[in-house]
């Protein structure tokens, strides 16, 4: 059991956005962004956008960062495909 946690902590610590490793994911977290995953669309909602910059922010260490409505979407394209990563660490 101390082997798998110690290797999921290393492929998190691998992952990082500047200096800030990945953190893990809480349950709560986990079953949440399992949920978006599961019914993800082309058009984010804002709870999900609000989910998404939250968790984000939390998981590695970061300020919250909302990329306004009108403007490029590419920051929460990021964010999502950084959290997918983090959300792969828990299904391999």
């Amino acid at each position: 059991m101390a082997k798998k946690l110690k290797s999921k902590r290393n492929l998190l610590n691998n992952i990082k956005v500047g200096n800030n490793a990945a953190k893990s994911f809480t349950l709560k977290e986990l079953n949440s962004w399992k949920d978006y995953t599961n019914n993800r669309t082309l058009v984010l909602s804002e709870e999900q956008t609000k989910m998404i910059s939250k968790l984000y922010a939390k998981t590695f260490s970061l300020p919250y960062f909302e990329a306004p409505k009108n403007t490029s979407q590419r920051p929460t394209l990021k964010m999502i495909e950084r959290l997918d990563k983090v959300f792969e660490t828990y299904i391999n």
